[in-house]
């Protein structure tokens, strides 16, 4: 059982935005945490994204403000 609250609505009815992908990845900047150089950083950069490397951190702080965060949770020795 659903309760609808309004007109659903065909995907033919929503607008699609005309900006290119690129622009909305420069918003969205990604925190790498890893003691070692991420070989792919390069990469992400070069399709858009705003990519900081913190190598360790101390505390959550220090990636707060970055939506998206990667780590390594393994080290591999």
């Amino acid at each position: 059982m659903y309760i609808r609250f309004t007109k659903p609505h065909s995907l033919s009815e929503i607008t699609r935005s005309i900006r290119p992908l690129t622009e909305f990845r420069k918003h969205f900047p990604v925190a790498i945490i890893d003691n070692e150089h991420l070989a792919h950083a390069a990469s992400l950069t070069n399709h858009g994204f705003f990519v900081k490397e913190l190598g360790d951190i101390s505390d959550i702080a220090a990636v707060s403000e970055y939506p998206i965060v990667t780590c390594d949770i393994t080290a591999v020795s």
